[in-house]
């Protein structure tokens, strides 16, 4: 049954992004709220906004508190009054502007604006523009844009692409200027151009409404002639401005920027689809926007990965190698980090006269600040060992961490002295804890070595030391907690009872390092292991 009053079709002007409203109930209440039958989801439209309603053969439209207001042919709605409708009045709600339409929404009407009458105040005409001349002016827009979007793309940098994009702009919409605009804080703006029509002269500045940039601020477009209060902004009055657009340029959902258009001076009216062609041109300025900062995040990764590079390679130089022997100990290792750079301290260092010295140790984090530290920490061992013994070694050591290191960090280190024929190993434990001793194929955690707590932990801290005896054929393994802590695909940690298994029945230094890296591999399922790890064993030299 049709009913007994004629529907509203309310058509947006402007090239907003909502659809048309066609309301076909007496009484129904437009807003942004869920319980709202006519819904206009834009965040600077109220949740309950207006109301329409069908009385005595007439549409009435009333204000129901609106933040942003309500306006019939330019005329403001007060709260409590009601507005009239008919067809071809522009009704404003927000930024969104809708011409009624009456009963049938066509597929392929534009409306536009006679020359006589597009000047603020005054009242509009309705003409409508034949599908051939819209056909043209289309396929004239799209042609431009894709030939805008290419020298876009191509902008080596944001100066370039605002100049672009500027030139662009006042082309193709009429508007006299354009700035592209970027808030810096609450009150600062920072401009990217500035353009005028040809002819016009130059300017480094132009002025801004406030109220237009905030309302664009929401991520839709904002319109002096849309939006009557804003007539009344004092940067508007001061530069006799008889219109202004503000497009917001939108990367994922932020709005980053703004282009703002501007005319009077005596300047022709913009053109009628002005509007459309700056936010077709926008989403180009955004994507351009996105790939510059692409491309510059590429660059910077290529520059962090050169970085990365060189420091690996200083780092390698402190890595003992595979297996050797030196002073009285024969020995064999493997280093892997779990990022580009390690935190993870090894050394072997030949003390002359038949010494040498053997440590492990961990700065805790990861990263880059990690393994500088653990570069600094392991220089001073290396140039501090040859005449110092090794409690003294140390603690100082922990003083020199301290000098360096930052955010509270400290690193663990467990350090083996080798003198004369080796069967006695001079041993600090600062903090570390992983070693053990391998006898007859079986490992033993050892757990009764003199130290102190980890490096940089407290200052001025004396360290000690205690006595290791080694028979021929015994090791001393020494391991990061890179290896205990590596989690399986559960997350429950491969720990020392796995280690001490995976070293039963080992014959050599090299059979040491290999059953360990092996079966950790196995366990983590994958040669990418969560933390930097090492394995380190030391045996008399035969």
């Amino acid at each position: 049954m049709a009913p007994e009053f004629p529907p509203l079709v309310l058509l947006p002007l402007d090239g907003i992004p909502v659809p048309p409203l066609r309301v076909t109930v007496p009484d129904v209440t437009v807003g942004r709220g869920p319980e709202c039958q006519a819904r206009i989801d834009i965040p600077s439209i109220s949740r309950r906004h207006a109301r329409l309603r069908h009385e005595r053969g007439t549409w009435i439209v009333e204000d129901l508190g609106s933040r942003h207001g309500t306006w019939v042919d330019g005329v403001r709605v007060e709260p409590g009054r009601d507005g009239v409708l008919s067809e071809n009045s522009t009704l404003t709600l927000g930024p969104c502007r809708f011409r009624v339409a009456g009963s049938n929404v066509g597929s392929s009407t534009m409306v536009a604006l006679a020359q006589d009458e597009q000047q603020v105040g005054r009242g509009s005409t309705v003409k409508k523009v034949s599908d051939e001349d819209l056909g043209a002016l289309a396929k004239r827009r799209l042609d431009a844009l894709l030939e805008i979007s290419e020298i876009l793309q191509e902008s080596s940098g944001e100066t370039e692409l605002a100049r672009c994009a500027l030139d662009a702009l006042v082309r193709g919409t009429g508007y006299a200027c354009a700035t592209w605009v970027r808030l810096r804080g609450p009150s600062q703006l920072e401009v990217l151009g500035v353009a005028m029509q040809s002819g016009r002269g130059a300017t480094s500045e132009l002025p801004v409404s406030r109220t237009l940039l905030n309302a664009a601020r929401e991520g839709v477009i904002a319109k002096l002639e849309d939006q009557p209060f804003l007539r009344e902004a004092e940067s508007v009055v001061a530069g006799h401005i008889t219109s202004a657009l503000c497009v917001p340029v939108v990367l994922g959902r932020e709005v980053d920027s703004f282009l703002y258009l501007a005319s009077g001076f005596g300047a022709n009216d913009p053109q009628q689809d002005a509007a459309t062609y700056a936010a077709a041109l926008a989403r180009f300025c955004a994507l351009s926007l996105a790939n510059l900062r692409r491309r510059r995040l590429e660059e910077q990764q290529r520059m962090i990965m050169h970085d990365l590079e060189q420091a690996r390679l200083v780092q390698q130089k402190f890595v003992p190698a595979d297996r050797g022997t030196i002073g009285p100990m024969h020995f064999a290792m493997h280093a892997r980090p779990g990022r580009f750079v390690a935190g993870d301290i090894c050394g072997v260092r030949d003390l002359g006269r038949n010494r040498a010295i053997f440590f492990v140790g961990d700065v805790s984090g990861k990263g880059m600040g990690p393994a500088l530290l653990m570069t600094s920490l392991q220089s001073f061992l290396d140039a501090a060992a040859v005449d110092t013994p090794p409690d003294e070694l140390v603690s100082r050591a922990s003083t020199h961490f301290a000098r360096y290191s930052t955010d509270s960090r400290f690193a663990t280190l467990w350090l083996a002295c080798a003198d004369g024929d080796g069967a006695e190993l001079q041993c600090v434990d600062a903090g570390h804890g992983l070693a053990f001793l391998v006898r007859d194929g079986v490992a033993q955690q050892v757990d009764e070595v003199s130290g102190g707590p980890p490096l940089g932990v407290v200052e001025g801290q004396i360290y000690g030391s205690s006595v290791i005896r080694l028979a021929p054929g015994e090791r001393l393994v020494i391991v990061t907690d890179g290896v205990t802590e590596q989690a399986d695909g559960r997350g429950e940690q491969f720990g020392t009872d796995r280690l001490v298994a995976a070293l039963r029945g080992s014959t050599n230094c090299d059979d040491d390092v290999a059953r360990v890296t092996s079966e950790l591999q196995r366990y983590a399922g994958t040669t990418e292991f969560s933390d930097d790890m090492t394995v380190l064993s030391m045996t008399l030299r035969q």
